[in-house]
């Protein structure tokens, strides 16, 4: 069974809060820590059960660099995206999850401007090198 571990990002103070239990407000969303403590403005983002190859927590949001290129960068998503047929580069059907959005220079051109699961394939020579928070830099062309 994956693990299920959030972090999440405070807009407010444009930093990562350590919250380990929260929960989240029916009324307005807000996020709020077992201490009571209400970030109105956070960003959660969901651990993928994955790790890079250097053994780091693959989260929703993080920046992933492919095979050490700097060329192949990609930023990890959740929601609904299309399953690629590399093959004859074109989607095949929909799915539902945690996928690599490319970010790179190469973004418009085939088959690199297709997105992938995230899974033990698509990740095991990936290394987070940031986040889309802290490092926008990463994402400037």
């Amino acid at each position: 069974m994956r693990e299920t571990r959030f972090r999440a990002w405070d807009k407010e103070e444009s930093k990562y809060i350590n919250i380990e239990k929260f929960y989240i407000s029916p009324y307005d969303g807000a996020v709020i820590d077992m201490g009571g403590y209400e970030y109105r403005d956070a960003v959660l983002e969901q651990y993928t059960g994955l790790k890079d190859k250097n053994g780091v927590n693959i989260y929703e949001g993080d920046i992933v660099q492919h095979y050490e290129s700097k060329e192949d960068i990609s930023i990890v998503r959740f929601g609904e995206f299309g399953v690629p047929n590399m093959a004859e580069e074109v989607y095949q059907d929909r799915a539902v999850g945690f996928y690599y959005e490319n970010a790179s220079n190469l973004k418009n051109v085939a088959p690199f401007d297709m997105t992938v699961p995230v899974n033990t394939i698509y990740t095991q020579n990936a290394e987070v090198i940031g986040n889309i928070h802290k490092n926008t830099e990463l994402l400037q062309e």
